[in-house]
């Protein structure tokens, strides 16, 4: 007698979740990370269609904003790892390092990776939209080089800075004789 009262309460379980319709027209209950038990069948949480963990949007440190700075043949430091970029003769930590030849133009001026050449600076072509920190990532990954020699009005560029983070220069203007320059930049801030 002590097996058959088990054996009929799952007898009765079957019994009624059985009585709304038959095993072959119902679907059995999803489960979260679990196999579709339909072969062929597609669910709309199919890994296939997910996008897979989300990358976080990155965080902007600075920008875009404008950086204005008077040439010179000495050389004139770009710090972008701060807040604010700061701007001064023999920065520590300097990103940039922007020399005139004396034409007071942007095809005078030469970027050298800070005054260690420490940051690595990839020239971008064309005239098109700014880039995104993917964008500038994936260029300085190719093209990336401690020293940037001559580049023209309106130039775009990135920049991997000291610190590690990715920035994006375009030169907005350089005053011929006038020895100003004035650039454009945006700064990402380190992934947490």
């Amino acid at each position: 007698m002590g097996i058959i009262v088990p054996l009929a309460g799952i007898a009765a379980t079957l019994f009624v979740g059985n009585r709304h319709g038959s095993a072959a027209d119902e679907k059995p209950p999803a489960v979260a990370g679990a196999p579709s038990a339909s072969p062929g069948a597609s669910d709309s949480s199919d890994q296939a269609d997910s996008p897979g963990p989300k990358k976080p949007k990155s965080r902007v440190l600075f920008g875009p904003g404008a950086v204005q700075f008077q040439t010179s043949s000495y050389g004139v430091d770009i710090d972008l790892d701060s807040s604010k970029p700061l701007v001064g003769d023999d920065l520590r930590g300097g990103d940039l390092t922007a020399i005139a030849d004396g034409g007071g133009t942007a095809g005078s001026t030469n970027f050298h990776g800070g005054p260690q050449l420490a940051a690595t600076i990839a020239l971008l072509s064309g005239n098109g939209a700014d880039p995104t920190e993917a964008e500038c990532a994936e260029a300085l990954r190719r093209n990336g080089d401690p020293m940037l020699q001559n580049p023209p009005q309106h130039a775009r560029f990135c920049v991997q800075t000291t610190e590690g983070r990715t920035a994006f220069v375009r030169i907005t203007s350089a005053a011929p004789g006038g020895h100003s320059m004035k650039l454009t930049v945006t700064v990402w801030d380190l992934s947490a």
